[in-house]
C-alpha cells in the first residue's frame, strides 16, 4: 500500500464542507457517518444480507503477539485486531493489520473467523477514517471486480460504498454511476424471495445516497425530502428486524444503529437548511440512541453525536450549551481512547475554540488551538501533509496580542493557496481581512487598507447573498465578517480624525456604508433563510427565485469542491476533471446572473429587499424631511462609532464605548423596565443618563429643531426603545426608589422616536410608491381562545384579568416593590400577581408545540383593546374584528389583509427558545382543536412571509415582538421583519413583557391621537400617547416599563 502513503492521513479541507451538506453529513459523522456512508449492512457470502459490526471487542490489543497459530488462527486475530483499531481510531495500526489478514485470508476458505469481504470492508472503513480515499475507491473496486453477479446483495453494497467514496473525493459523476449500479443490483434483488425482509434496508440506502448526490448538485430541499423518506424506512426496517429476531440479535441492533445514523444525517440535514428546532430534537434522540447501542460505553458514535448537538446549538447563538456538548464529545474522545491526533478530534477541538471565541474569551480559545495544535503535530507524516493552520486560530492569536505570528500564519496560508489551481473568492476574501486586523494591530495601516480592499468587496457582495446556503450557521458568518468589518471602521475612523485621505473612498461614507451593511446583513438573513421555502404570494416570484436559489447552491458547491480538489495531488485524469468542473462552474454562475438580472427586472421590490444598494450617509440624508433627523450607532468590540445627520449636516466620530460597556449598561436597563416578574423595579436612571450622554449629547445642537429622530441602534442597544434615555442627571429624590417618573427628563419629551431596521431599509421606504387611499381602515385579531380546561383559580373576575408573569422569588435583591397580585395557572410555575397584568412569554422549553395551549393564560383584556381600536377607526365589527374562537389562522389567511390600512394582532408571542422543536417566531391564535381547525394554531414567519399586505401600520401587542434573537440583540425580531417583507411600513411592537391594562391604554390613545388630529405623523401619535399614559393616574404609569412598552419600527414620518 505504499503508493498511498503520501495521502493516508489527508485531513486538509476534508473536515470541512465539500459541499454545503455532503461533507457536513459524512465528516461530522466520523467513524459513524463511514459505516453508514459506506454501507453499514453488509452482505453475507451467501448473499443475503448482513449487518456489519460497528462496535468490535476489544479483548485483543495492538500489543498482542500472535504465537505460533495457523494461519486462519492468525487471520482471525488480526482480523478482529484491525477492527478495534478502526473504533478506536488507531487507522495505521488497523490498515497494517486489516492488509496482512487480507491477505492471509485469501488463500483460506471463509469461515466466519476470517471472512475476506467483511476485511475488506474494515479495510476501506480505515483508509475512509485516515483520509486515504484512492486507497478506499481501489480496494472497493477490487472487491467489486471479486464479487460475482450471483451476489447482488454484496455488489449492491460495494456501488453504495463505492458512491460515498467519489462523493468524498469531488467526483460526482463517478457517484451517480456508482448509484445506477446499485439501482440495477436493487433491481436484481427485488425478483427474489427475501425481497421483503430487504427491501426497507435497500430502499433506505438508496435515498441516502441520493441524498447526498442531490445535496452535492445544490439541491438541498430535495436532499432533505430524501433523507426523511430514508429514516421511514429504516425504521420500518428495525420494526421487521424485530419482528424476526431477539432484541438482544446482532441483525436488530445494526439495524437499531442504522436507523440512528438515519437520525444524524437527517439532523445535520435540518440543521444545514435553518431548521435547528426541528434537528435538535431529532439529533437528541440520536445521541441517546447512540448511547443506547453502546451500552453506555464511550464510543466515537456518541461523540459525534453530542458534537451534531453541539453545532446546532453553535448555530442558533446558544454557546454555553454548545460548549457543554463540545466538552462532553472531547472528554467521550478521551475516554473511548481515539487517538490524538484523529480528525474527529481536531474537528471538534476546533469547534470548541471558535464557540470560545464567539464569547470573545480569547484565552480559552487559544488554548483550544493550541492543545489541538499539539495533538496534531503526534503524527507527523499527518501534520506535514494537513498542518494545523486555521482562520479562527489565527484570529485568537490577534485577540491575544500576538498579531505578528497570526500575521505570519496568514500569510503562509496565503502562499499555500497562491500556489494552487483554484481558490474561491469568498475564502481568499475572509483571508485578506483577517491579514488586514492583523496589520491594523501592529499600526501598519497602509498595508492593512490593502488587505481591507482585497476583502471588501466579496466579502460585501456574500453577504447579502440570500440564495446561499450557510453550512456554518448565520451568527458564525457574522461574527467573523464583524471582526473584519469593525477592524476596517476602526481604520477609516482614524483616517477620518487625522485627516489622512484615501485613495477613492471618503472615510466618512464609506465607514457609514459598511455599518450599514453589517447592520443589513444581520436583519435580512433570518427572513430570506424563510424566504427561500415559503409560499410566497406570486407563483412567477415564487419559481424565479427558487431557480435563482437552486443556481447559487449549485455555485456553492462547486466552487467548495474545486477549493478542496486543488489542495491534493491528482492524476491527470483528475485534472481533467477539475477542468470540467470550473467550465461547469462558470456555466452554472452565468446561468445565476441572469437569473437574478431576471428577478430584479420583473419583481424590483423583492430585488431591493434581498440585495440593496449601498447607501452612504448621504444617501440616508436625502430621504430626511424637514424637523427630522436620523442617528447610527455602530458598537464595536473595542469602541463605538456614531453618526448624526440632518437635511443640512453629516457627523461622524468614534466614542470611547465597548460592546461589554454597551452591553452592561443596555441590560441593566433592560432588567429595570422589566415587569416578567410581576413587580416594578427602581429605573436605571444612571444608565439611562450616560448612555444618551456618550451616543447623543455632543451632537445636542443637531437636535434643537428635530422634532422625529430616526434611531439606527447597534446590538445590544437595539432592545431599548430610545425614549427612555436622559438627557440630564437625575437628582437624588426623598424616595429614591420610587421618585415621580413625571418629572424626569426623558428624551421622550423632546423628539418623537422611530427606530429603523438599516439605513438602506428607510431609504427603500422613502423611495416606495405611495400607497392607494382606497383601503379600508382597519381588521384586528386578539384574545384567542387557548384551552378550555384551566384550572378555577385562573377564571377571570370581572374587571381582572390573570396575570402571564413567572414571578421572581420573593425578598429578590433586585425586588424593591411589590406589587399586590393573584395566582396564575400553576402550569406556568408562577405566583400571584394584582392588576398591573403582564403578557408575558410562555413557560420556557415546552416539550413541543402541541403542549403550548394547556400552558397559556388567556387574554381576555385584548378583545377591549382591539375593540377600542375599531370602534375610533371606523371599522365594521362583523367583517373586521376577529376575537376569541374566530381569531384563528384560517381566518388571517381568509382575510384580504392587502387592502387594510391598519392590522392588529394582539396575543402572546412565541419564539424558538420557548418551544422545543420550534424553529421560527409565531404568534399564539386560536387552539386548533377547539375551533376545529387543522395545523398548530400558530401564525408563523412562514406564514407572515407568505401573507400580502399594503398596510401603513401593522401592530404587534404582544410580548417582545420588538426582541431580537437574542444573541445579537438586533432591533426587530423575526415577525417584525417578516411583517415588513410582507408589506408593512412600520411596525408597533412591545419591547418585552407587557402590563396588559397599560398597553391598552397606550395603543388605543394612539388611535385617539389620530382621530383628533388625522395628519399626526405615526410617530409623534406614539410620542403623545405615550406622554399622556406618563400623566394618567396622578404617575401610575409613569414607569417606563408601562409607556415605553412600545417602539415603532420603520417609517414615522408619515400618518
Amino acid at each position: 500500500m505504499d503508493s498511498f502513503c503520501h495521502i493516508r492521513y489527508l485531513r486538509t479541507v476534508l473536515s470541512v464542507a465539500l459541499f454545503a451538506l455532503v461533507i457536513v453529513w459524512t465528516t461530522s459523522q466520523a467513524h459513524g457517518a463511514t459505516s453508514l456512508d459506506t454501507g453499514e449492512f453488509d452482505p453475507a457470502p451467501n448473499g443475503a444480507l448482513e449487518e456489519e459490526d460497528s462496535a468490535p471487542s476489544r479483548t485483543v490489543g495492538s500489543d498482542t503477539p500472535i504465537p505460533s497459530l495457523s494461519a486462519l488462527e492468525q487471520c482471525a486475530i488480526l482480523q478482529k485486531r484491525g477492527a478495534t483499531h478502526v473504533a478506536e481510531g488507531r487507522y495505521n495500526d488497523a490498515i497494517a493489520d486489516l492488509t496482512q489478514a487480507y491477505l492471509q485470508a485469501s488463500d483460506l476458505r471463509e469461515s466466519d473467523a476470517c471472512l475476506r469481504w467483511r476485511i475488506r470492508s474494515l479495510l476501506a472503513t480505515a483508509y475512509h477514517a485516515a483520509g486515504d480515499l484512492r486507497a478506499e475507491i481501489d480496494i472497493l473496486k477490487q472487491a467489486l471486480a471479486e464479487t460475482g453477479t450471483n451476489k447482488p446483495g454484496q455488489r449492491f453494497f460495494l456501488h453504495i460504498k463505492l458512491a460515498f467514496a467519489f462523493l468524498q473525493f469531488g467526483a460526482v459523476n463517478d457517484a451517480k454511476r456508482e448509484l445506477a449500479g446499485a439501482q440495477e443490483e436493487a433491481g436484481t434483488m427485488k425478483s427474489k424471495k427475501s425481497w421483503v425482509q430487504r427491501q426497507s434496508v435497500v430502499t433506505s440506502a438508496l435515498h441516502s445516497l441520493e441524498a447526498h448526490i442531490a445535496s452535492a448538485d445544490g439541491r438541498y430541499r430535495e436532499a432533505e425530502s430524501l433523507l426523511r423518506m430514508s429514516l421511514d424506512e429504516g425504521r420500518a426496517h428495525l420494526a421487521l428486524q424485530s419482528e424476526r429476531y431477539a432484541s438482544n440479535n446482532a441483525q436488530v441492533h445494526a439495524a437499531a444503529e442504522n436507523l440512528a445514523q438515519r437520525e444524524r444525517q437527517l439532523a445535520t440535514a435540518l440543521m444545514a437548511n435553518g431548521k435547528s428546532g426541528e434537528a435538535a430534537l431529532l439529533a437528541q434522540v440520536a445521541l441517546n440512541d447512540a448511547v443506547t447501542l453502546s451500552h453506555d460505553r464511550p464510543t466515537l458514535l456518541v461523540a459525534n453525536s453530542q458534537a451534531l448537538i453541539g453545532q446546532i446549538y453553535l448555530r442558533q447563538g446558544r454557546l454555553d450549551v454548545a460548549s457543554r456538548f463540545f466538552n462532553r464529545s472531547l472528554d467521550t474522545l478521551q475516554t473511548a481512547q481515539v487517538a490524538r491526533f484523529s480528525r474527529s478530534r481536531a474537528r471538534i477541538r476546533a469547534l470548541m475554540g471558535l464557540t470560545l471565541s464567539l464569547q470573545e474569551d480569547w484565552a480559552a480559545a487559544i488554548k483550544q488551538f493550541d492543545e489541538r495544535d499539539r495533538e496534531l503535530r503526534e503524527n507527523p507524516q499527518q501534520f506535514s501533509d494537513a498542518g494545523s493552520r486555521n482562520l479562527d486560530w489565527a484570529l485568537c492569536l490577534i485577540r491575544t496580542s500576538r498579531a505578528k505570528a497570526a500575521q505570519r500564519m496568514l500569510e503562509t496560508l496565503e502562499a499555500g493557496r497562491k500556489r494552487r489551481g483554484y481558490n474561491s473568492e469568498e475564502s481568499l476574501a475572509f483571508l485578506h481581512g483577517y491579514l488586514g486586523i492583523a496589520l491594523a494591530e501592529q499600526g501598519k495601516t497602509g498595508l492593512a487598507l490593502k488587505q481591507f480592499a482585497l476583502a471588501m468587496p466579496e466579502l460585501s457582495r456574500s453577504i447579502l447573498d440570500e440564495d446561499l446556503a450557510d453550512d456554518e450557521g448565520g451568527f458564525v458568518r457574522q461574527f467573523r465578517v464583524r471582526q473584519i468589518f469593525e477592524a476596517y471602521l476602526s481604520t477609516l475612523s482614524e483616517a477620518y480624525s487625522s485627516g489622512r485621505s484615501i485613495k477613492h473612498s471618503d472615510p466618512a461614507n464609506e465607514a457609514f456604508a459598511i455599518a450599514d451593511l453589517s447592520r443589513s446583513s444581520s436583519v435580512q438573513r433570518a427572513v430570506l433563510s424563510s424566504a427561500a421555502r415559503v409560499r410566497l404570494p406570486e407563483p412567477g416570484l415564487a419559481q424565479l427565485a427558487r431557480e435563482v436559489q437552486d443556481a447559487a447552491n449549485r455555485s456553492q458547491a462547486l466552487n467548495r469542491l474545486l477549493e478542496s480538489l486543488s489542495e491534493r495531488e491528482l492524476t491527470g485524469e483528475q485534472e481533467a476533471a477539475i477542468t470540467a468542473v470550473k467550465h461547469e462552474t462558470s456555466d452554472v454562475a452565468a446561468r445565476r446572473t441572469a437569473l437574478r438580472k431576471e428577478l430584479a427586472r420583473k419583481y424590483p421590490a423583492y430585488g431591493n429587499l434581498v440585495d440593496p444598494p449601498a447607501i452612504t450617509a448621504a444617501d440616508a440624508q436625502r430621504v430626511l424631511r424637514p424637523g427630522e433627523g436620523l442617528v447610527s450607532i455602530y458598537i464595536g468590540e473595542r469602541q463605538s462609532y456614531v453618526w448624526s445627520i440632518t437635511p443640512k449636516d453629516i457627523r461622524f466620530r468614534a466614542v470611547a464605548m465597548s460592546r461589554e460597556e454597551a452591553t452592561r449598561r443596555a441590560d441593566a436597563l433592560q432588567r429595570s423596565v422589566d415587569l416578567t416578574s410581576g413587580r416594578l423595579k427602581p429605573f436605571d436612571s444612571i444608565d439611562a443618563e450616560r448612555l444618551y450622554a456618550a451616543l447623543l449629547a455632543p451632537d445636542a445642537d443637531l437636535w434643537e429643531s428635530t422634532r422625529l429622530l430616526n434611531v439606527l441602534p447597534g446590538a445590544p442597544l437595539g432592545r431599548l426603545p430610545f425614549g427612555l434615555l436622559l438627557t440630564k442627571p437625575v437628582a437624588a429624590a426623598a424616595s429614591p426608589s420610587f421618585p415621580d417618573y413625571r418629572l424626569f427628563p426623558w428624551l421622550l419629551a423632546k423628539m418623537a422616536i422611530a427606530q429603523q431596521a438599516s439605513a438602506s431599509a428607510l431609504v427603500a421606504l422613502r423611495t416606495a410608491p405611495a400607497p392607494s387611499a382606497q383601503r379600508l381602515p382597519f381588521v384586528g385579531f386578539g384574545n384567542p381562545v387557548f384551552d378550555g380546561a384551566l384550572p378555577d383559580d385562573a377564571q377571570t373576575q370581572p374587571n381582572q384579568v390573570p396575570s402571564l408573569a413567572i414571578s421572581a422569588a420573593e425578598g429578590s435583591e433586585e425586588t424593591t416593590r411589590k406589587v399586590n397580585v393573584r395566582r396564575v395557572p400553576p402550569r406556568l410555575g408562577g405566583a400571584a400577581a394584582d392588576d398591573f397584568v403582564i403578557r408575558s412569554s410562555p413557560q420556557p422549553n415546552m416539550s413541543a408545540p402541541n403542549d403550548i395551549y394547556s400552558r397559556l393564560p388567556p387574554l381576555p383584556d385584548t378583545a377591549e383593546e382591539i375593540t377600542i381600536i375599531a370602534r375610533l377607526l371606523g371599522a365594521q365589527p362583523e367583517r373586521d374584528v376577529f376575537l376569541g374562537p374566530r381569531a384563528t389562522v384560517t381566518n388571517v389567511r381568509r382575510t384580504e389583509l392587502v387592502q387594510y390600512r391598519i392590522v392588529a394582532f394582539a396575543t402572546h408571542s412565541i419564539g424558538p427558545a420557548d418551544v422545543a422543536g420550534l424553529d421560527e417566531p409565531a404568534l399564539a391564535l386560536s387552539n386548533p382543536v377547539l375551533v376545529k381547525e387543522s395545523g398548530s394554531g400558530l401564525l408563523g414567519l412562514d406564514d407572515i412571509l407568505a401573507l400580502k399586505l399594503n398596510a401603513d401600520w401593522v401592530i404587534l401587542s404582544a410580548c417582545n415582538t420588538a426582541s431580537g434573537d437574542g444573541v445579537s440583540a438586533e432591533a426587530a425580531s423575526g415577525l417584525g421583519r417578516g411583517f415588513l417583507y410582507a408589506g408593512a411600513r412600520s411596525l408597533l411592537v412591545s419591547n418585552w413583557a407587557v402590563e396588559t391594562v397599560s398597553a391598552r391604554l397606550l395603543t388605543t390613545e394612539i388611535f385617539r391621537q389620530f382621530q383628533a388630529h388625522p395628519s399626526m405623523p405615526r410617530a409623534l401619535a406614539l410620542q403623545a400617547a405615550s406622554l399622556e399614559l406618563i400623566e394618567a393616574a396622578d404617575g401610575r404609569y409613569g414607569h417606563p416599563s408601562f409607556w415605553a412598552a412600545f417602539s415603532l419600527f420603520g417609517d414615522g414620518a408619515d400618518q
